[in-house]
């Protein structure tokens, strides 16, 4: 994965690029590589990626009240952006990054594999 380094803080590479947020979905589709964005469990997937690979996850936001586990049973988790960075600090990931709430009510968080 593509670093940069920008007053002492590490960034992924697309975000020199302009309007980041219009790099997301295409960063997301070739991580995935067409197999979607909701990707399961965390252990599953973490379990299967290799080192050097990248976990791209693009999740919805607690704040949008309709994609709640009790309001919308397609969601099984309500997750916020500090869980996940803490859940790949914790499970073997570098380069770490996390975005907040997006217009779509969603968040990205990307790790790489150690």
């Amino acid at each position: 994965m593509q670093i940069i380094e920008f007053k002492g803080e590490k960034y992924p590479g697309f975000q020199a690029y302009g309007n980041a947020a219009q790099f997301a979905i295409p960063y997301a589709k070739y991580f995935c590589n067409g197999i979607g964005y909701d990707i399961g469990c965390l252990l599953y997937w973490t379990e299967r990626i290799s080192s050097g690979g990248v976990l791209f996850l693009y999740l919805p936001h607690y704040d949008q009240k309709y994609w709640r586990p009790w309001n919308n049973r397609k969601h099984k988790h309500a997750f916020v952006p500090e869980v996940i960075v803490d859940f790949m600090e914790e499970n073997g990931y570098t380069n770490i990054f996390s975005s907040q709430r997006d217009l779509n009510h969603s968040f990205i968080v990307v790790g790489e594999k150690i």
